[in-house]
């Protein structure tokens, strides 16, 4: 008895030592009494075998840095993005970035590479549509596909821009092949719509290409997830 009462005495202790707001941090979807002093991103990732991304941790906020956002891109190219927990208040200084609060809901992918990330993190449940509906061959997917969950709003210019606004996606994960592109890139960031660019095709690397998992995952506050799942596959590799 005076031993169970020793555990539990101690385990409260444990808890008492850990700010109340990052305890709820890795549960809440939104902040909602806000403390500056408070790290709200208790799992955090870090790029070792990408080198086409790279995060770095604030408080409240994540900078991620696309480095190379398609073939030959120089260090003008890099794209930008400012992820702001929810309930907490953006950063001023990144007047040039793409701004997102997270974590991210229902999601876009213009691409079938996204579907294993998504998948293995848990998060087919944000998936609202793909860029075609005709390649897709992972069981789940395919299951939300025959119910009528999905849908298709297309690539290049093809591109079905009204649809995709309609769908009102707080993000949408697409590639791009050059600086000039004019296929879909531009006329949806025109249109307003929460674009990334992930571009997991340039890497030269398995471990390089697999990682990019963890970008993902930095968008849904699912590092420890895609920690996890990375490490298993490197392991496995």
């Amino acid at each position: 008895m005076k031993l169970r009462w020793f555990v539990l005495v101690l385990l409260l202790a444990v808890l008492a030592a850990v700010p109340v707001g990052a305890q709820e941090a890795a549960v809440a979807e939104c902040v909602t009494d806000y403390d500056a002093a408070v790290d709200y991103f208790p799992d955090k990732v870090e790029s070792e075998y990408a080198i086409g991304w790279e995060v770095e941790y604030f408080n409240s906020y994540k900078v991620v840095d696309v480095l190379t956002p398609f073939p030959g891109a120089t260090e003008a190219d890099a794209l930008q993005y400012v992820l702001v927990q929810c309930g907490t208040p953006a950063p001023e200084g990144y007047d040039d970035a793409t701004v997102l609060e997270i974590p991210s809901g229902d999601v876009i992918a213009l691409g079938t590479s996204y579907i294993p990330q998504l998948n293995e993190l848990g998060l087919l449940d944000h998936l609202i549509g793909l860029d075609s509906l005709a390649f897709v061959s992972t069981p789940e997917v395919l299951e939300m596909i025959a119910g009528g969950e999905l849908i298709e709003v297309g690539s290049g210019t093809s591109i079905n821009v009204e649809s995709v606004l309609d769908a009102e996606p707080s993000l949408l994960l697409t590639f791009i092949y050059s600086s000039d592109d004019i296929n879909t890139h531009p006329a949806l960031v025109e249109a307003g719509v929460p674009v990334v660019v992930a571009s997991d095709y340039i890497e030269a690397s398995p471990l390089g290409q697999a990682e990019w998992i963890k970008f993902t995952a930095l968008f849904y506050n699912a590092e420890a997830t895609a920690n996890a799942v990375f490490d298993e596959k490197a392991d496995a590799y």
